[in-house]
């Protein structure tokens, strides 16, 4: 659960005049066979699994990352622009097809000068930066800061599932009901603890 605050009407303007900028269309249209590719060139273990938009398919997702680019630095090289895309649709397709999210383009998000950047938003726990995710895979744990057993991705993932099944369970509320619901129920919890 984080912060949320109210958009304002011109933000929201902007949001959906990006929601049609022509390069993110151009995209997302190309979803399909930029996952087939990834599918066959980057990580094939995927198409065996049970089901491939899963924790287990992220996994494996996260350790051929690790295997091709070796280090997160490798993520933000030019030459790897268009491999790193492959894992971020698939990262991001595991969200959007796990959690009832939609591709949402927030350039904001981006480096300076991004004319897109594709993330996921998801009705239980809001936006989800798939490019983020995949940085997870080269976590390197410390004595200081030892991780998740499962790994960094796979936590996070693990948390969504978690946060989805409340939603639905509470009955699919809208973002904004379903962190008041979170919020009184951490409150109510709150008053069998002495400060």
């Amino acid at each position: 659960m984080g912060y949320t605050r109210k958009a304002t009407e011109a933000e929201r303007r902007q949001h959906e005049i990006n929601q049609q900028e022509p390069a993110y269309l151009e995209w997302r249209s190309r979803m399909d066979a930029v996952l087939e590719r990834f599918f066959s060139e980057d990580a094939p273990e995927i198409v065996g699994l049970p089901d491939r938009w899963s924790a287990d398919g992220l996994r494996v997702a996260g350790a051929a990352a690790v295997a091709a680019f070796g280090n997160l630095q490798a993520l933000y090289m030019p030459e790897n622009r268009e491999a790193v895309d492959r894992y971020v649709r698939y990262v991001g397709e595991c969200y959007r097809r796990s959690f009832e999210g939609d591709w949402r383009n927030i350039p904001g998000n981006g480096p300076d000068g991004a004319e897109f950047w594709p993330i996921v938003n998801r009705p239980a726990s809001g936006y989800i930066d798939p490019h983020d995710q995949l940085g997870l895979a080269f976590f390197k744990p410390s004595k200081r800061d030892p991780g998740h057993p499962e790994g960094e991705m796979i936590w996070v993932y693990n948390n969504s599932k978690e946060d989805y099944q409340n939603w639905v369970a509470a009955g699919r509320p809208d973002l904004d009901r379903w962190e008041k619901m979170q919020t009184d129920a951490l409150l109510e919890n709150a008053k069998d603890y002495e400060v």
